[in-house]
């Protein structure tokens, strides 16, 4: 008799930001205190360019590297003010 064992992982898509917002030709962008900048796509009508604040939503892989890192605001956790 032979047993056979499937492990599979389950990743957790979401995930919290927190950096300063930025606009671009491409929108508005999070640039995060690791100099890494993602691309917001999603709820980012409430946000203000100029803060910094802490998102919650998900990454997204784009098979186009060229376009950077996107990520899709669900909702703004917190609003920290202005950046420095």
């Amino acid at each position: 008799m032979t047993t056979v064992v499937i492990t599979r992982t389950v990743e957790n898509q979401h995930h919290s930001l927190q950096g300063c917002l930025f606009t671009s030709p491409g929108g508005v962008e999070l640039h995060t205190s690791d100099a890494k900048v993602y691309v917001l796509e999603g709820e980012s009508t409430s946000l203000k360019v100029g803060d910094r604040v802490k998102l919650h939503g998900s990454k997204l892989k784009k098979k186009d590297s060229t376009s950077g890192q996107v990520f899709v605001v669900e909702k703004l956790n917190k609003d920290y003010g202005t950046c420095p």
